[in-house]
């Protein structure tokens, strides 16, 4: 994540297509075909191919009113002849459902199996869909996997990228950012511009493949020339940063402006920001104040405060002024501007406010444990001094009461986050966990509260109890609705977090021995840490790792979206700084009190 990325995503929005995009198999014409009633006294006789030529026509509505129960009739006769045609079609019907005929799982699942057993891609892409949706079988990641390798082992672009986001993110096989990248590199090499940025991030992260800005740089570069926002952008961060290319402030003008004109929030940030500090371009404060009221709308944090001091200033900003704020995800991108002072009189506002925030505090007693697993490695020593953590993610009432405190921003809003337009929640939303908060927005309520962001070390070793050997915060024992707010296939709707989220501590039975609630699910958790794969040079004395490793911060713990291996207490997630989303929230840590 990057919860991220934002297709970005990604991710954290909708995991295969209905179909996996593989042409059907064309069948020789049936006797009579095009010719109604010849293809009826053919059907009527037993001959297959007319009786699935028949269910086409009504299917697809060819010369008569479209039926799909018709259609179906007639397949089903074929079907039992064992026509390939008539077996993937009634199958397609049966998983999605269509007028007049309802949805059939176990009827979908054996005509597609039938078909698959012939070589058929295309029923090998809608099986992968019924066991990533549960649809009429247990959902089985897994085995959505295994009929998704299929497809893109036939050469389908489509399934190639999705494959390989499998393999980035874990879901229904092990985390392989080697193979991830493989599979990018495949459908890449077919032009899919998504997996050209894909690969670009992977370089640039050193995820599966050796570190190389360079690479990096070339395969945004590819990528952005087929209009890719997201590769733009991160093109003109690379050309402002000189990392892989030669630093070229115009360069880097250009493709930001080019991902800018497409909507991309960040880049419309950094245009703004670019213009208000005349960073590879005049200073221009009306064009600065435009870019940025287009990115603020979408809910960038940096936007928004950059915007408020053209606003309060009335001007851009005047040569070596230090006031103007960096981009919280760039600010090693141009090397002659400042952090932001205090000397002017204008004390920051997360260092002169302080308050209570009515956060229960748990004690976390230190020690030592192995970090990782299998999955996410390698497994290493940290030892981590005692703390106190946060007993609920911070909720919307907490977070209400540092925005009305003036040391926070509000939120982004949007139709799942818990706010309106117009200010605040109802009072029945406010013991809810907050979501749709940035990094910066985490760390600013942690300060104001008397806290930090935990490190990445810190964060797991009290969601496994103290560092205890254990996949979840309660144990080994699956996670399922009983003990954790996630996305199951039960058909329990809100109570297993199916549609948003639930009350923080609905679920206590999935609570740490310290009584932490909510380290599996819910919303992920901000972690102070820049996201490094693997974790080869991570810091053993529980520390966050602050040295960047890519443009993503740590995000830990799964959401109400995810499924069980999200959710695990070594499983991890990362986001840029400005990302908002409503499946993201936090909870800060302190030092022990004496």
């Amino acid at each position: 994540m990057s919860l991220g990325a934002r297709a970005r995503g990604a991710a954290v929005k909708g995991l295969l297509c209905l179909l996996v995009g593989a042409a059907p198999a064309r069948s020789s014409p049936a006797p009579g075909a095009g010719r109604p009633e010849e293809l009826r006294r053919l059907a009527a006789a037993g001959d297959a191919k007319a009786q699935s030529a028949l269910g086409d026509i009504y299917a697809e509505g060819r010369g008569v009113p479209k039926d799909f129960k018709e259609a179906v009739k007639w397949y089903l006769m074929a079907d039992a002849r064992g026509d390939l045609n008539a077996q993937r079609k009634a199958g397609r019907i049966f998983a999605e459902g269509r007028r007049g005929v309802a949805a059939d799982g176990p009827e979908a699942l054996r005509l597609l199996l039938r078909a698959a057993k012939k070589g058929d891609v295309e029923s090998w892409g809608v099986l992968a869909w019924l066991y990533s949706k549960g649809r009429g079988v247990e959902r089985d990641e897994a085995e959505a996997a295994r009929w998704l390798s299929k497809v893109a082992d036939s050469g389908d672009v489509a399934a190639q990228r999705k494959l390989a986001w499998r393999y980035e993110t874990g879901l229904g096989v092990g985390v392989d950012c080697r193979a991830a990248a493989k599979w990018y590199r495949k459908a890449a090499e077919q032009d899919d511009n998504s997996s050209m940025h894909a690969l670009g991030r992977l370089y640039e992260g050193g995820l599966g493949v050796r570190r190389s800005d360079r690479k990096a740089a070339d395969w945004y570069l590819k990528a952005a020339r087929e209009d890719y926002p997201d590769a733009q952008y991160r093109l003109g961060v690379m050309y402002a940063e000189g990392r892989g290319v030669r630093r070229d402030l115009r360069e880097a003008l250009r493709w930001t402006r080019r991902a800018a004109a497409y909507g991309h929030a960040g880049a419309q940030s950094r245009l703004g920001w670019m213009y208000l500090t005349g960073t590879g371009v005049a200073k221009d404060p009306r064009k600065a104040s435009e870019w940025l009221g287009k990115a603020a709308a979408q809910g960038d944090q940096d936007a928004r405060r950059n915007l408020d001091y053209v606003s309060s200033e009335g001007k851009g900003a005047a040569a070596g002024d230090e006031t103007v704020v960096l981009n919280s995800m760039n600010t090693r991108s141009v090397k002659d501007a400042k952090i932001p002072s205090t000397s002017r009189g204008r004390r920051s506002r997360q260092r002169s406010i302080k308050g209570p925030a009515g956060i229960e505090w748990v004690t976390i007693s230190g020690g030592s444990f192995m970090m990782g697993s299998e999955d996410w490695g390698p497994v290493h020593r940290v030892t981590v001094q005692s703390f106190q953590m946060a007993k609920t993610e911070v909720t919307v009432a907490q977070y209400k009461a540092c925005v009305k405190a003036g040391a926070c921003t509000p939120p982004n809003g949007g139709s799942k986050c818990r706010w309106t337009e117009r200010g605040w929640t109802t009072m029945e939303r406010e013991n809810h966990p907050v979501g749709c908060v940035g990094w910066n927005q985490a760390e600013e309520f942690s300060r104001w509260a008397g806290g930090r962001l935990p490190s990445e070390a810190e964060w797991e070793y009290a969601a496994r109890s103290g560092g205890k050997d254990r996949r979840y915060p309660w144990g080994n024992e699956e996670a399922a609705c009983d003990r954790a707010v996630l996305a199951v296939s039960s058909g329990e709707g809100n109570e297993c977090g199916r549609s948003g989220y639930l009350p923080v501590c609905s679920k206590n039975a999935g609570n740490t021995e310290q009584g932490l609630c909510d380290m599996a699910g819910n919303v992920w958790e901000w972690t102070q840490d820049w996201y490094h794969h693997p974790y080869a040079g991570a810091p053993a004395d529980g520390s966050p790792w602050e040295s960047p490793g890519g443009s993503s911060r740590v995000i830990r713990g799964g959401s109400w979206g995810d499924f069980a291996a999200s959710v695990q207490a070594t499983h991890r997630g990362g986001a840029e700084p400005s990302d908002v989303d409503e499946r993201v929230g936090f909870r800060p840590v302190r030092r022990l009190a004496k």
